[in-house]
Formats: C-alpha cells, sequence, structure tokens
C-alpha cells in the first residue's frame, strides 16, 4: 500500500510533495548537505555553528523553508507527470510554484506546518517515520 502523499496548501492551492533524487540533490545543493538541513531551515548560516548563530533570523528561517519547499513542489508535479505516463495516462501538466515562486506565496503564519510538511516528504522519500514536535522548531524532527 502506497503511503499517503505529503501536501502542502498554498493561497489556497494543495500541491503534493515528492522526494526524490532530483529533489535531493537540488535541496543538498541549497544546504550544503542534508545533514545541514535543519539549521539552513532555521535560518543559522552555513558559515556559523548552531551555538554562535544567537536568535534565529526568521526572515531568513522563512525564505529557506520555501526555498526547500519549492524543490519538493516542483519534484511532486514532475513524479505525477513522470507516473502518468509510464502508465500511459494523459496527466494535464499543472504550472506549480518552484524554490522561486513559493517566497512569494508563502506567508509567515505557512512556516511551522510547512516545515513539518518537508522533514515528513524528507522522511517519507527516506522511507522513514518521523514525528515531528511542533512546540519546537523543525529543526528538531525525530527520523527513526
Amino acid at each position: 500500500m502506497e503511503p499517503k502523499a505529503i501536501a502542502v496548501t498554498l493561497a489556497g492551492t494543495e500541491y503534493p510533495l515528492c522526494l526524490t533524487v532530483a529533489a535531493l540533490e537540488e535541496i543538498e545543493t541549497l544546504c550544503g548537505g542534508l545533514e545541514n538541513l535543519g539549521n539552513y531551515m532555521a535560518g543559522v548560516p552555513a558559515d556559523v555553528t548552531e551555538s554562535e548563530a544567537g536568535a534565529v533570523n526568521a526572515g531568513r528561517a522563512a525564505n529557506a523553508t520555501a526555498q526547500v519547499l519549492g524543490v519538493l513542489i516542483a519534484a511532486g508535479e514532475e513524479n505525477r507527470q513522470v507516473l502518468a505516463a509510464l502508465n500511459g495516462e494523459i496527466c494535464e501538466a499543472r504550472d506549480v510554484p518552484n524554490e522561486l515562486k513559493v517566497p512569494h506565496l508563502m506567508r509567515p503564519a505557512d512556516m511551522v506546518p510547512c516545515q513539518k510538511a518537508v522533514w515528513e516528504a524528507i522522511a517519507q522519500g527516506m522511507g522513514q517515520t518521523v514525528e515531528v514536535d511542533t512546540s519546537k522548531n523543525a529543526e528538531s524532527a525525530e527520523l527513526d
């Protein structure tokens, strides 16, 4: 049985997320390696350790989350089209926001649910389960 697709709603439209090999490579390029993703989405600059970071820059954190989300949204649409084509189905392409457009759609209020969705999509794509405690920042997600 296929796991339930992880989706996010932006500006009233639902978009499925998918971690593909291509998306993984893009995300690793954005944050300097998957091991840096938590700090990246928390707004910690790549050249600064978490202990040196001090206060979180909310704008940088929101923009970084939006960029990662855009990669997963674009991968979700690409995956949908490829699977349909492989199954001989006609699939109308949807224009979805990518990592350059999502920051213009995402509101600050969307940040926590979007970070949770990112972690869940990554865990699902890696074949892991995830428990996210939204009372903490998304960096504290636990992967099994």
